[in-house]
């Protein structure tokens, strides 16, 4: 028990990290429309605002690849999962994405028996 405990501070550590920072690549896709008129479009793909996600939108102009830090998000919720044809996007949330690796590293740990003791009998 003491050591799930001890992954699970390990997994909030690296969650607050990674909802803290967004390491996003950016480019320029224009979109061309059934009567050839051309609309500036940019697609995205990387961590942003505390959810692994490709995407695409209106704004811009494209920053290639970006690094920016700021204060952890917890928007979105920790099971959020996302996708959507408005943007074009799909978005998984760090927390919903710790959660999994904590959860399957924790049953793992248990059914190979690392966390129960050696050595001792039932009593």
């Amino acid at each position: 028990m003491k050591r799930n405990l001890r992954l699970l501070a390990w997994y909030l550590v690296g969650v607050l990290l990674l909802s803290s920072v967004d390491i996003t690549y950016e480019w320029f896709s224009p979109l061309t429309l059934d009567d050839g008129t051309t609309v500036k479009w940019y697609g995205f793909v990387g961590l942003r605002g505390g959810a692994v996600g490709t995407g695409n939108n209106e704004t811009g102009p494209a920053t290639a690849l970006s690094l920016s830090l700021h204060p952890p998000q917890f928007v979105p919720l920790p099971f959020y999962v996302d996708g959507g044809p408005e943007g074009g996007g799909m978005f998984v949330s760090i927390w919903f994405l710790g959660l999994v690796v904590w959860s399957a590293h924790a049953l793992f740990r248990m059914r190979s028996g690392h966390s129960v003791r050696r050595g001792g009998g039932c009593a």
